[in-house]
């Protein structure tokens, strides 16, 4: 606003000109004891004020400032308008949580902070297990009002997490992180590169904890744990565990620092594995930002096997990050990687050779390190010269088996289930290869929603097409046929998803895998 000293008169003057609007009465809303909203002015709004605001957001459905709230979000100090939110926020997750309240979580996205994210992440997962699932898809809506780093580390895992399950809430991350990337004139790979937490870690995995007449350096190892190195007069000495000697709260603050780790590695494993299927490369600027002095990449840098790409796209050979930091090939021949125009990815097998994956396997069992996600083991399926113009994958027709054991193998491998039509049938599974711009399609039958899990399902033929061209949703049947134009030719598929779908399907068959 242009004269944000005027704030409260403008206010009163607009609850003299209108009819006075309450929300409406909760038990858990008790305006009179509520934290006050004070202005610049160093005034506190009073109870007919507040009241307006919260009814005036109350009927408005989307998780955003209503049109009529919109003009007051700078009015208020901010920590006024932060306590207010985070008390309004306290008192309704105290509450039964009717989704129809909430505005509560709105207050909290608008003016909140990111302390709001520490407890609402927690709870999101909590509500998807209680089929409240409009709950988790709001609280992440509210997440993403924060704007900050931090916030969009959190939707990143979040559509990370619930891409395949729990779709709503993985939409609902998706959406604010584009929109955020396209904001900022980023692809969202860039912008899930930009915002991978350090948790305060330096770029060489440690960070300083101090208290009264000690410190220690904590430092993220290669196997994900934390480390403890002494520093001033306990200089060379090493421990696993914190010493015991720290006073309680520094403990509490490196169990909460853990956490933070086992979430941060476990969401950055399941977008880097996706980087892996769908071919993704770094320049080499990039690359060292992300993979060498960040916490967090120099890890995975350490744990998998980096192909190393010439311009024209070629490989031209492959490294990891040794514990001493410097980059190798599996025989420990060292890379300065001084060439112009290089870029980085995680290599695939199928890209490596027999021969270069044995020597990769055996570097990993003599190092002791298991990858953070499967690399070099995974199976390997090669498109024949005379299959390129084939479009239909017919590895899976006619096989039987039980809906349980078909859908436990399908959704942990990433696939899901495609429309609802009559009677609860469900004619088709799908995977989507994340921003690759194609889809795999598998027809089945005998399967619909609340199906026993003995039952059996025919599996039919599959096929690949072109994201987002199949309509999906309740009573739609969109499962193409051979000749549909959506469908491509196995010729047209990147050589790894090939690959990767077709040891999906073989693995939900049971088939032996090479």
């Amino acid at each position: 606003m242009s004269d944000m000293r005027h704030d409260h008169e403008a206010l009163r003057a607009l609850l003299a000109s209108k009819k006075k609007a309450r929300p409406k009465q909760r038990p858990w809303l008790d305006v009179e004891t509520l934290p006050p909203l004070v202005g610049d002015d160093d005034q506190a709004l009073g109870p007919e004020a507040v009241e307006w605001l919260l009814a005036t957001q109350e009927k408005h459905k989307a998780i955003e400032a209503a049109g009529d709230v919109a003009p007051w979000l700078e009015a208020f100090e901010a920590q006024s308008a932060r306590t207010f939110a985070l008390a309004m926020l306290e008192r309704w997750i105290a509450s039964p949580q009717d989704a129809k309240d909430r505005f509560a979580l709105t207050f909290a996205g608008l003016f909140g902070g990111d302390s709001i994210i520490d407890v609402l992440l927690p709870r999101i997962q909590g509500w998807c297990d209680q089929s409240r699932h409009k709950l988790a898809e709001y609280a992440a809506d509210a997440i993403a009002l924060l704007g900050s780093d931090r916030s969009l580390a959190a939707l990143d895992a979040l559509r990370t997490q619930f891409r395949r399950r729990y779709k709503n809430v993985g939409a609902a991350a998706n959406r604010a992180f584009e929109r955020a990337a396209s904001k900022r004139g980023m692809s969202t790979d860039e912008l899930g590169d930009l915002v991978m937490p350090t948790h305060g870690f330096d770029e060489e995995g440690t960070r300083l904890l101090e208290w009264q007449g000690a410190a220690v350096r904590v430092e993220i190892g290669v196997d994900c744990k934390l480390a403890f190195h002494g520093v001033d007069q306990d200089e060379g000495k090493d421990w696993k565990k914190l010493p015991a000697s720290a006073p309680a709260e520094v403990h509490a603050d490196v169990k909460a620092i853990a956490k933070d780790l086992r979430t941060t590695f476990k969401a950055q494993t399941q977008r880097l594995e996706q980087a892996l299927v769908r071919s993704r490369r770094w320049p080499k600027a990039r690359f060292e930002e992300v993979f060498l002095k960040h916490p967090i990449g120099r890890v995975f840098a350490s744990r998998q096997v980096f192909g190393v790409y010439g311009k024209d796209g070629a490989l031209l050979r492959c490294l990891r990050r040794y514990p001493n930091g410097i980059l190798a090939d599996a025989a420990g021949q060292i890379d300065d990687i001084e060439e112009p125009d290089l870029a980085f990815g995680f290599v695939h097998p199928l890209e490596l050779g027999a021969e270069a994956s044995t020597a990769w396997k055996e570097h990993f069992a003599r190092a002791k390190t298991q990858q953070l996600f499967p690399q070099l083991e995974r199976p390997v399926v090669l498109l024949e010269a005379a299959h390129e113009n084939r479009r239909k994958i017919d590895v899976a027709c006619g096989h039987k088996l039980s809906a349980g054991t078909f859908r436990g193998r399908a959704e942990r491998l990433g696939w899901q289930r495609g429309s609802v039509v009559d009677a609860g049938g469900v004619p088709s599974f799908y995977k989507d290869f994340a921003e690759s711009g194609v889809e795999v399609e598998l027809e089945i039958e005998g399967y619909y929603i609340s199906i026993d899990p003995m039952e059996q399902v025919e599996l039919g033929a599959a096929r690949f097409v072109r994201a987002g061209s199949i309509a999906r949703g309740g009573y739609t049947y969109d499962v193409p046929g051979d000749d549909d134009p959506r469908v491509l030719r196995f010729g047209e598929v990147p050589s790894i998803l090939y690959s990767e779908a077709l040891a999906d399907l073989r693995t939900m068959i049971g088939a032996a895998l090479s």
